[in-house]
């Protein structure tokens, strides 16, 4: 009898210490498992680490090339740019004088400007030689608009440069240029002409006149 039960105490030793092998043995495999998933997810943080890194790093280049790009076509843009001539101002003004004259010379005994029927026409005729602005000033001042026609109004003419006596030519910018010629007779008296010159892009013409009381 005592050694069936000793048989029975000794059988259920080996059950036991089985059970516990294999307890300890699944906890090792689930460490084992656990700590490879620890360690993949890690990798995985890395590696997504360096391609935002990197993604960054090519978008700062593509930023910093962008930027370069944009300040070489800036200064290619300005080394394109034609300079501004420096006018002839006897040559403008002269044009302007020759120009101007003509109108008046073509009128009709009636006064009217052939082929130039409104002021709107008028200021395009002189665009050449003088401002939009001025343009518009010369048609209001000189010129009458009826149903068939443009008409001069009469009344003293433009004030030109006397080529033969002393002018200055002042510069202010590269666009803008005064002609200053002292005058002085009994119809204008004691003043300075003042012919602001300006460049349109195109051509340099008259852009304003101005006088300067000198008596």
């Amino acid at each position: 009898m005592y050694k069936k039960i000793g048989l029975a105490a000794l059988t259920l030793g080996m059950i036991v210490a089985l059970i516990l092998i294999l307890s300890n043995e699944l906890n090792w495999n689930q460490s084992t498992l656990q700590t490879e998933e620890n360690e993949n997810n890690a990798q995985q943080n890395d590696d997504d680490v360096d391609r935002t890194g990197y993604g960054q790093r090519e978008d700062d280049n593509h930023n910093d090339e962008t930027d370069d790009n944009k300040e070489n076509h800036k200064n290619g843009s300005k080394e394109n740019e034609d300079p501004v001539p420096e006018p002839d101002a006897v040559e403008v003004l002269t044009d302007y004088r020759n120009t101007t004259e003509s109108i008046f010379e073509s009128r009709d005994e009636d006064l009217r400007i052939p082929d130039i029927d409104s002021k709107r026409d008028m200021v395009e005729h002189v665009n050449s030689v003088m401002s939009v602005e001025l343009g518009r000033l010369f048609a209001e001042t000189y010129f009458e608009e009826r149903d068939d026609g443009l008409y001069v109004i009469p009344k003293d003419g433009l004030t030109y440069l006397a080529e033969n006596e002393p002018y200055e030519v002042e510069k202010v910018s590269e666009t803008e240029y005064h002609v200053i010629q002292e005058r002085d007779t009994p119809m204008l008296g004691h003043i300075n002409m003042i012919y602001h010159l300006a460049y349109d892009g195109e051509n340099w013409v008259v852009d304003s006149i101005d006088s300067e009381d000198l008596s």
